[in-house]
């Protein structure tokens, strides 16, 4: 080619722009498939239309989601006329599914049964690492490491375009055995909590327990069948039998009991006191006694309190338990440190003829006459008004000085009723001697050997008297003038006011004649009583 040369005009070959093209990427669908396909036409410029749903003419795209199964026609016609057509195929989708079994004889042999499956191809993923299965029910044999062991069966079914998978887990272990129990299996009638009993497979109802005791079962609003002891309205211990899916279990249920105890003090000692109880034999018993001291396991205690004065309350308190069942009860006690007993009278000795009241000093002051004890009937008496106690010295019937021992609490106390006596005895001696004048001696001894003092009058029939203040007197007769014949007249008088307190005498009286002078001289001993 040179620049000197004239042009050359080429002839382009003519675009065959009337060849009339419809094409989609494909044209066999599932209407589960949520993809939208272009659609492509030539020449541009015509109408597109299909004979049923899912095409979008603006936008050239068919969507075959939930379209009808069948042969769907899209058709793209041109203005001179002219059209093409394309078939479109689409398939429904479908819901597979699946069962299992396990083998009688082995739980580990799984038998898979497939549902809505006809006709379809079906592939099995048995999802422990070994090779699918084509067949539509087929049986594994899995093999399990751990137990129990989780596998994921994967079935995946296929209808032309339509491949639908569906998966399920299934857990196998070792055969277990049926489980149906409750804990505990020992109640107490009065418990009013809910005992939920535990189940393989779960309790539906109450009913699908075999309950031939008709022990009272509810369902709770969790779902959970139990039952409250409290409902059983018993009155004594009594035991039940439930069966479930073959497995048996014992229940019982212990009647509930109440208890009450008393406190009584001991004789021995006011501040210990003795603790005995109502139904608690064969029950273990916890005893507090309000002090703070040990708690006592003994089932009838012995517990002395510690106080330093009185009277102080304690709160005791018994618990009591039997199996699963406990009772306990409460009482406030008090406890009083005894004043230490007295026992006497002041002064202890008393005159006969004494009418004053004689009071005890006695302490506790309400000390009755019952608690003295009197082996010698000592006549005592009680104030109704005050309670003292005493007696009356003149209205005990005595006839000498007597004494009492009384005793009140282990102290003794003694009390002495004197009756004064002024008897006395004589002895008359004569003096043989040549030379004595009216040699006669006149002994005199009184017998009361414990007055306070004495006094003798003796007088003579001449008038003449002589007194003196012993006990003992020796009297010359010389001395009163006394003659053969005469008389002589002696009077003693005792007395034991020092002793006593008040005027206690007696007075003794003896008239010696002539004939008694003569009598008894020199021959012993005699007295006022038996020879006045």
């Amino acid at each position: 080619c040179c620049s000197s040369c004239p042009p050359v005009a080429y002839i382009l070959p003519k675009v065959q722009q009337d060849i009339l093209t419809l094409s989609l990427d494909k044209t066999d669908f599932c209407n589960n498939d949520t993809n939208v396909y272009k659609v492509t036409v030539n020449p541009l410029g015509g109408t597109l239309t299909a004979s049923a749903g899912g095409l979008d003419a603006t936008k050239m795209e068919y969507s075959p989601k939930d379209q009808a199964a069948g042969i769907n026609t899209i058709t793209y016609t041109l203005p001179d006329g002219r059209s093409i057509k394309v078939d479109i195929k689409v398939t429904a989708a479908f819901n597979p599914e699946f069962e299992f079994q396990a083998s009688p004889d082995n739980p580990f042999v799984i038998k898979f049964l497939p549902v809505n499956t006809e006709g379809k191809t079906v592939s099995w993923n048995f999802g422990d690492g070994t090779a699918l299965s084509s067949e539509q029910s087929p049986t594994h044999q899995f093999t399990i490491i751990t137990d129990p062991q989780t596998f994921v069966i994967t079935l995946t079914a296929t209808d032309g375009p339509c491949v639908i998978p569906v998966k399920h887990e299934i857990v196998l272990g070792k055969p277990r055995e049926q489980i149906f129990t409750i804990e505990p299996r020992i109640f107490c009638s009065n418990d009013e909590k809910q005992y939920v009993f535990t189940a393989d497979p779960a309790i539906a109802n109450a009913s699908d327990i075999e309950n031939p005791d008709n022990l009272i079962m509810d369902k709770n609003a969790a779902g959970n069948v139990f039952f409250m002891p409290v409902k059983q309205s018993l009155q004594v211990t009594r035991s039940y039998k439930l069966t479930y899916k073959g497995v048996t279990i014992n229940l019982s249920v212990v009647a509930a009991f109440q208890v009450d105890f008393k406190a009584e003090p001991l004789a021995t000692d006011p501040l210990s006191r003795r603790f005995t109880a109502n139904n608690i034999e064969n029950r273990q018993v916890v005893w507090d006694f309000g002090d703070g001291s040990d708690k006592s396991t003994v089932a009838s205690p012995v517990h002395t309190y510690q106080i330093s004065e009185g009277p102080q309350t304690f709160v005791v308190s018994l618990i009591v338990t039997d199996g699963p069942c406990s009772a306990g009860t409460e009482q406030t006690i008090t406890v009083t440190r005894p004043i230490p007993a007295a026992f006497s009278i002041q002064p202890n000795v008393f005159c006969r003829n004494d009418e004053g009241r004689k009071v005890f000093n006695i302490k506790p002051s309400s000390a009755k006459i019952s608690d003295i004890t009197n082996p010698n009937k000592l006549i005592i008496e009680q104030d109704e008004a005050n309670g003292q106690i005493f007696f009356v010295p003149a209205n005990q019937d005595i006839g000498q000085t007597t004494s009492y021992m009384l005793t009140f609490s282990g102290i003794n106390a003694g009390v002495t009723i004197m009756v004064p006596n002024a008897g006395f005895t004589m002895k008359i001696d004569h003096n043989t001697s040549p030379v004595a004048v009216f040699p006669f001696i006149l002994t005199l001894n009184a017998k009361a050997g414990d007055a306070d003092n004495y006094r003798w009058s003796v007088t003579a029939e001449t008038g003449l008297t002589l007194n003196f203040a012993t006990r003992q007197a020796v009297l010359n007769l010389n001395q009163l003038n006394i003659r053969p014949g005469s008389t002589l007249n002696i009077l003693l008088s005792v007395n034991n006011s020092r002793l006593t307190g008040v005027d206690c005498q007696d007075q003794k009286e003896y008239v010696l004649t002539e004939a008694i002078f003569g009598n008894h001289v020199n021959r012993g001993e005699f007295d006022n009583v038996t020879s006045a």
